[in-house]
C-alpha cells in the first residue's frame, strides 16, 4: 500500500489529466508511468543517507526543515521542486504534505516563488497553522481536531474549501468472496476481520486491534482470522511478535499490498475495522464501503460524516468495545445486506472520482479567477 499522500497525488493528477487539464505530477522516486509525471529524486526516508543527515540535524534541524529522516526526504524534494517552480510557469500548486507546503510557503514569503499554494489538509493540525496558507482544502465539514469543530458551510472563508478525498469506484468494487480468499490463500471457513494502515501503534493503533481481536478469539464460538495490511514502520516487527504471540496462526500481516490488489483483500473480509481515534479523512473507510464490506470505526464526527448510517460507530477509546462490537456484528449481520449496500451507494454518490474531480476543478477556477498571468495548472 502506498502512503495516503502518494496515492492521493496520483489520483488527483490522473483524474485531472483525464479531464484534459495540463497537469504535472512531481514524485520523489519510481518510474515515469505517464507523460504528466516528473521524478525529482530525493533521499528516501528509509535510506542510509537520510537517516545519517536526520541524526546529524536532530538538534535544531527542524528550523530549516530537517531533523528526521522523513524531514530529510521532504527537504531535498522541496529544494528540487522549488527550482522547477522558478523555471516553469504554473497556475497553482496543490499539495498534501504540510511540512513541504510550509517550506514552499516560506520561499514564497521571500519572493522566490509566486505560485498560489493549496494545502489539502490531510494531517491533523490546528487552525492557527492552517491560517498561514493561501488556500486550504478541508476533507470533511469538520476541522481536523479532536473536538471536531463543525464548519458552517454557508460561512466558509473564501480561501477555504470543503472537498473530500475520492476513489475509483470501478477499481474499488465488490469481488467474489470465495474467489478472493482462494486468490490470497485465506481460510474459507473462518470469519475474517481486516484492518489496513501503517503497521504502528501511534495513530493507527494496531496494538489495540491485536488486543481486542485476542479477546474476541477467546470468546468466539466460530473460527476467526484477522488481517493487518499496510506499510512497514519501525514498530512493525514488535507488533508482529505481539500478534503471533496472542493470536498465533489466526493472524496474517500483509505488507505493501499493491493498490490494485486491495479490492480483492477488502472483498475477502467479513468486516473492516479502522482503529484510529482521529483521521483527517480515512480513505480506507470508503474503499471498504465501495467493496460492499461493512465498516466499524470510532465514534468521531469526521467518521460519522463519511460513513453516516452505513456503518457502525463505537467508542474505540474503551477497552473491550471493539471486540464486543465485532462479535455483535458477526452474530447478527450477514454481508451484502442493509448498511453494506447503502455504503457502496454513498461512496458512488459522494466520493467517486468524477464527482470530486469536478469539485476540485471548481476550486481551481475560483482561485485562478483571483490570479492572472500563468499558463498551466500543476
Amino acid at each position: 500500500m502506498k502512503r495516503g499522500m502518494e496515492g492521493w497525488s496520483e489520483d488527483i493528477a490522473g483524474g485531472l489529466y483525464q479531464k484534459g487539464i495540463d497537469v504535472t505530477l512531481f514524485k520523489g522516486s519510481g518510474p515515469v508511468n505517464y507523460a504528466y509525471e516528473h521524478v525529482l529524486s530525493t533521499f528516501r526516508r528509509n535510506c542510509l543517507y537520510a537517516k545519517i543527515i536526520g541524526k546529524l540535524t536532530s538538534k535544531g534541524g527542524w528550523r530549516i526543515g530537517l531533523g528526521t529522516a522523513p524531514a530529510v526526504e521532504s527537504f531535498f524534494f522541496g529544494i528540487q521542486l522549488f527550482w522547477h517552480l522558478r523555471r516553469g510557469r504554473y497556475d497553482l500548486l496543490h499539495i498534501k504534505q504540510a511540512s513541504l507546503a510550509l517550506f514552499l510557503l516560506k520561499l514564497k514569503h521571500l519572493g522566490l516563488i509566486q505560485v498560489p499554494i493549496i494545502l489539502s489538509n490531510g494531517q491533523i493540525t490546528d487552525d492557527i497553522f492552517l491560517s498561514k496558507f493561501d488556500y486550504v482544502q478541508h476533507l470533511t465539514p469538520c476541522l481536523e481536531r479532536i473536538d471536531c469543530v463543525r464548519i458552517n458551510l454557508e460561512s466558509v472563508p473564501k480561501n477555504r474549501f470543503v472537498i473530500p478525498n475520492f476513489i475509483d469506484t470501478k477499481l474499488f468494487s465488490p469481488h467474489n468472496k470465495k474467489q478472493s480468499r482462494q486468490q490470497l490463500g485465506l481460510p474459507q471457513d473462518a470469519r475474517i476481520v481486516l484492518t489496513a494502515g501503517a503497521v504502528k501503534k501511534y495513530h493507527k493503533r494496531i496494538d489495540y486491534f491485536i488486543e481486542e481481536m485476542s479477546e474476541l478469539k477467546n470468546t468466539a464460538d466460530i473460527p476467526m482470522h484477522f488481517i493487518v495490511a499496510g506499510a512497514r514502520d519501525p514498530q512493525s516487527c514488535e507488533l508482529m511478535e505481539m500478534g503471533y504471540k496472542k493470536l498465533g496462526g489466526s493472524i496474517s500481516f500483509l505488507f505493501d499490498v499493491p493498490r490494485a490488489q486491495m479490492p480483492v483483500l477488502y472483498s475477502a473480509a467479513d468486516v473492516f475495522v479502522l482503529c484510529s481515534l482521529l483521521e483527517a479523512f480515512g480513505t480506507v473507510l470508503i474503499e471498504a464501503m465501495s467493496c460492499n464490506v461493512p465498516v466499524l470505526c470510532h465514534d468521531h464526527a469526521s467518521f460519522q460524516w463519511i460513513v453516516q448510517d452505513c456503518g457502525v460507530h463505537i467508542d474505540m477509546a474503551k477497552k473491550g468495545a471493539l471486540s464486543q462490537a465485532v462479535h455483535d456484528f458477526l452474530s447478527h449481520n450477514t454481508p451484502g445486506t442493509g448498511k453494506v449496500r447503502a455504503g457502496r451507494q454513498r461512496v458512488v454518490d459522494t466520493f467517486s472520482q468524477g464527482i470530486v474531480i469536478s469539485q476540485i476543478m471548481g476550486m481551481y477556477e475560483t482561485i485562478l479567477g483571483k490570479h492572472a498571468g500563468y499558463e498551466k495548472v500543476s
